[in-house]
């Protein structure tokens, strides 16, 4: 299974250094995993082609010119921690009947009754964790603290970290990291004897 994958993962490398037109340093795998979070070195263990895949999807949507940097992997967890206040934001607003900008414990049972079955629960305790003042009622500042609060939760500070820590395939050390800098750095630690490379640290 890892062979099918180291040729998979080559064949991508290949694919970007050539894409590139610049060649890719050679990537030492104990080195990264010295310093890459630990989650981030057991998931690329696990699955190396997923992270790849996911670090591909992030410079091609936040990089620039097929590279990314620290700044634009900033926005890229802005960005998620965006979508998810607006879609919690969003999930009260529908109660919002009346636009008045409140949600009134009626409107929000009335949405609790419509919202389908396995979802109820959910948005009930939702309700009273964006409830602080305990008063039956979401108001907008409570329902952006609330939105807020589930954003950063989502994107928490040990995620934020740990997409940041993509700047660790940064092998030619010009500030951004390329697609086949990232291809050449996971091949070597999914090729590493996991255990023994933590044996050495």
């Amino acid at each position: 299974m890892i062979g099918r994958v180291v040729v998979i993962i080559l064949g991508l490398f290949a694919a970007a250094a050539a894409a590139e037109e610049r060649p890719v340093a050679v990537a030492d795998g104990a080195a990264l995993v010295r310093v890459l979070p630990e989650r981030v070195v057991s998931r690329i263990h696990a699955r190396p082609a997923a992270y790849a895949e996911d670090a591909a999807d992030m410079i091609l949507s936040f990089g620039e010119g097929g590279r990314i940097g620290p700044d634009r992997i900033d926005t890229a967890i802005r960005a998620e921690r965006a979508r998810v206040r607006a879609r919690e934001m969003e999930r009260f607003l529908v109660a919002d009947l009346d636009n008045d900008g409140r949600m009134t414990a009626v409107e929000i049972e009335g949405l609790i009754t419509r919202t389908y079955e396995g979802r109820r629960g959910k948005l009930k305790l939702a309700q009273e964790r964006a409830d602080r003042d305990g008063d039956r009622v979401i108001s907008a500042a409570e329902l952006k603290d609330h939105a807020e609060a589930v954003a950063l939760d989502a994107m928490d500070d040990r995620d934020a970290a740990e997409l940041m820590a993509l700047m660790a395939f940064d092998l030619d050390h010009d500030g951004r990291v390329a697609l086949g800098e990232v291809m050449a750095g996971v091949e070597a630690v999914a090729a590493l004897d996991l255990a023994a490379a933590r044996k050495e640290i």
